[in-house]
């Protein structure tokens, strides 16, 4: 009996190279995402300190320098937050876009998974198919030399 051999077994080696890289990529949008998102956080903690400072810093005297410094400074750290919103989301969409490449990866690996299991399968069946053919002849023989011998 012929050697089992799947005839795409090249296309799936592929395909378990391409999850490999797409679960690599997929990782690493997610770590970029994840520290955009502290960066996040942290600016908009930094501004909610600076809000925080500036209410206690208005119930004393205030020289009109530092409150105008302070207005900038707060400026700035708005145009901050929102430039880094802009890029979690940018970083969220990234990552949107490497899960999908992995899920369509992953679902085109266990179609040639399944189909290399039934060609398995057949293959088997094919070989019990001849196994049980080959002992049904040496039964036969065996049998037949029993009836020459008996006469």
């Amino acid at each position: 009996m012929r050697r089992f051999r799947f005839r795409l077994q090249g296309f799936l080696n592929l395909k378990e190279q391409e999850e490999r890289l797409q679960r690599l990529r997929f990782a690493q949008a997610l770590l970029e995402y994840q520290e955009r998102l502290r960066i996040l956080q942290s600016v908009q903690m930094g501004l909610e300190q600076l809000q925080q400072t500036k209410r206690e810093l208005r119930r004393g005297l205030i020289q009109p320098e530092f409150l105008i410094m302070g207005e900038l400074y707060e400026a700035r750290k708005r145009n901050e937050k929102e430039e880094q919103k802009r890029l979690v989301d940018e970083a969220k969409e990234r990552l949107a876009k490497a899960e999908e490449s992995f899920q369509q990866v992953l679902k085109e690996k266990k179609m040639l998974e399944r189909m290399k299991k039934r060609a398995w399968k057949d293959y088997y069946q094919e070989y019990l198919r001849e196994e049980q053919k080959y002992l049904d002849e040496v039964g036969n023989l065996c049998f037949w030399r029993h009836q020459e011998e008996t006469r």
